[in-house]
Parts: structure tokens; C-alpha cells; sequence
């Protein structure tokens, strides 16, 4: 997706960090994507916390430091992937103590994973990448290979189906660019998330 002025513009504020956190996580918002990793100060965080208090939409922190590392999910979403059992045998092949599969479990090990990454004491988890709804075919090759040439280039490095990478792709894009839209015409941003939330609560 280009770069709208919406993002590219000087930020008079926190709201306008917020404004640009939530439109670019809209797919997570959604339920498109899983999770995301951002990285937002103290204050943010508190904001997004706010934000999301009521909705499907979780956060917990990764890494802290300067700014913190945290990841935005759906509970419901990650729990389906981590039932799947190709996603399961993957864990269990990295060999660092994913046995067990309940989202507290994993969260356990994979926090203690990364906070050692950003701290250079161990290498990356490329878990991550199945976290963030990555294919794994295209996981498992960017692991063997980090430098092998990939099909496409977008959300991810894709290897193997272009077609429905690119699908997802563009109805990201989608995604992100009605949520833009919607704060331009003045709604909140806690307007936007809780419209979604408590549609799709009633629709459930």
C-alpha cells in the first residue's frame, strides 16, 4: 500500500500516534490477521489498552525499554491457529519448550524468546512469523534461507502462493485504507473499534 498523507503527516500529538496505530493494525481490529507487533511508548500503551477495553482485541507487552514491543491479538484467532497441528509439529520443532498449546503456554515462552532477541541475547524467533499469520510453508523456507528470492514482497516474504498472498494483500490494504477513511470523516477512533466490536458481537 503507498504511503497516504494521513501517515506521512507531522504528528501534532499522541492522538495522531494512536489515529495511525489503529489504522494500520485495522486488519487485527477486523479479524483478518491474528496479531501484530508494534512498538509504542508508555503512554500509548496505556491508550490502546483503553481502547480495546471491552472488544475481542488483547494486548500484552513483549519487550520494555525506551518504547515497548507489544502485541495486539485476537484470542479467538490465535486460539484456531494454535489448535491447527501442522502449526503445532512446527512449535514443537524448534525444540525451546512449546509443548503444551494453550495461549498462556505459548505467550510464556514465546515472551521470554523475544525479550531475549531485542536484548541480542538469542536469535530471532521466527515463531513470530506463524503468530502474525504468515503461511508456514513461507516461514519454514525464509528460516532454511533468509536470503532466498521470494515470488512477492508485501506483508511478508512469499515463496509459495502468490495468488492468495496477493488476495490478502490487497484486502489488507482495503482494510486499512476504510479505516483511514473513517477518522477523516470524523469518527473517533474508539468510535470506530467499539461500531465493529458491538456489530460483530450482535451479528455472533
Amino acid at each position: 500500500m503507498e504511503k497516504d498523507n494521513f501517515f506521512c503527516k507531522r504528528k501534532e500529538g499522541i492522538e495522531d500516534y494512536i489515529a495511525e496505530h489503529i489504522c494500520l493494525n485495522a486488519p487485527v481490529i477486523t479479524g483478518l490477521k491474528p496479531s501484530a507487533i508494534i512498538t509504542v511508548t508508555k503512554a500509548e500503551k496505556q491508550i490502546l489498552e483503553e481502547l480495546f477495553s471491552g472488544t475481542e482485541i488483547c494486548v500484552i507487552s513483549l519487550h520494555s525499554g525506551k518504547k515497548e514491543s507489544i502485541l495486539l491479538y485476537q484470542r479467538e484467532k490465535l486460539e484456531e491457529l494454535l489448535s491447527r497441528k501442522t502449526v503445532q509439529s512446527f512449535l514443537q520443532s524448534l525444540a525451546v519448550g512449546y509443548e503444551s498449546f494453550s495461549l498462556e503456554e505459548v505467550f510464556r515462552h514465546f515472551t521470554v524468546r523475544f525479550a531475549q532477541y531485542k536484548e541480542k541475547q538469542a536469535d530471532f524467533p521466527h515463531e513470530v512469523g506463524v503468530f502474525l499469520g504468515y503461511p508456514l510453508r513461507d516461514v519454514k523456507i525464509y528460516m532454511k534461507n533468509p536470503l532466498a528470492k521470494a515470488k512477492l514482497t508485501g506483508y511478508w516474504k512469499v515463496f509459495t502462493e502468490v495468488e492468495s498472498a496477493l488476495a490478502c494483500f490487497q484486502a489488507y490494504d482495503m482494510c486499512i485504507q476504510s479505516f483511514t477513511l473513517m477518522l477523516k470523516s470524523g469518527l473517533s477512533c474508539r468510535d470506530l473499534v467499539m461500531a465493529y466490536h458491538i456489530k460483530k458481537r450482535q451479528v455472533a
